[in-house]
């Protein structure tokens, strides 16, 4: 009778335990996500240094927070912070391998990285999670495109293309892989359903009128970095583009103007350097 009662009481002791340890754990329930949505708020809102408390205060709550790592990794890959954004992407997918963005995320900052492998690894380990994320096709045609792997590239932006008819960057970097091919009609084709799917975006209108300057229509290629120069004055790479081909059709003066307001909003370094080189060269022709 007394080792029934000693049993009784070990079993009664360990319920108890089981439920402080259950008690304990649920203090916490409920205020990762509350901290997680406030997080989210201001993100969207643009107050990205408030953003990251509140998904940091989340993950104090649940390390194991899949979105809340993911997001953090999303705000310092966009602040340039790869290897602090790469350890959030890897701590979301180590917390749920099941979570496609959290792979294709991580994938973005391993390229962005020059770490080709693995990011392909991760691109194609969240298409194992979702086999029409069309964007990590997309991703993996530009990867392929920077390490001049072509047929490849162009395979990966047709599939993005198949899964998502509408997907404008695909057809925009399709049509600059066309350019590079020498492709012309299927470059300007390309070109002109980007344009067609997203109107008025200037790095749209841009692919266009590099289209056209690659197929000796200096006219047509004038015209369209002019338009997107209208929505944004600040776009470089349009000025760039654009004193390259008045350079060309003879106009070294409207060129130099051209770049020189480039480099107004060009970052300091190597290359701003090679723009000043340009224009030094340009002038003394």
């Amino acid at each position: 009778m007394k080792r029934n009662r000693d049993g009784r009481g070990v079993k009664i002791v360990m319920l108890a335990t089981m439920a402080a340890i259950m008690i304990a754990m649920c203090m916490g329930c409920g205020r990762d996500e509350k901290h997680f949505r406030e997080g989210e708020r201001l993100a969207v809102a643009g107050r990205h240094d408030q953003a990251i408390l509140e998904y940091r205060k989340a993950i104090r709550h649940n390390p194991r927070h899949t979105r809340a790592h993911n997001a953090l990794g999303i705000i310092y890959g966009g602040r340039g912070l790869m290897d602090a954004a790469i350890a959030e992407f890897r701590h979301a997918v180590l917390s749920d391998t099941s979570y496609a963005m959290a792979h294709y995320n991580l994938g973005n900052a391993l390229k962005a990285k020059g770490q080709f492998g693995e990011a392909l690894l991760s691109y194609r380990r969240a298409l194992l999670q979702d086999p029409d994320l069309a964007m990590a096709y997309h991703s993996m045609g530009n990867l392929f495109f920077q390490i001049g792997d072509r047929p490849q590239a162009m395979q990966y932006y047709s599939k993005a293309i198949e899964l998502q008819p509408d997907y404008t960057m695909a057809y925009h970097k399709l049509g600059e892989l066309y350019v590079v091919e020498g492709m012309q009609e299927a470059a300007l084709a390309a070109h002109r359903r980007a344009l067609e799917l997203s109107p008025g975006v200037p790095i749209v209108i841009v692919g266009l009128a590099n289209a056209f300057a690659a197929g000796d229509a200096p006219d047509s290629a004038i015209y369209y970095y002019r338009q997107a120069l209208e929505i944004d004055p600040n776009l470089a790479a349009a000025r760039l583009s654009l004193g390259a081909v008045l350079k060309d059709i003879g106009d070294p003066g409207g060129a130099v103007q051209q770049w020189e307001k480039a480099l107004e909003v060009l970052p300091k370094g190597a290359f701003a350097d090679s723009v000043r080189k340009n224009i030094d060269r340009t002038r003394q022709q």
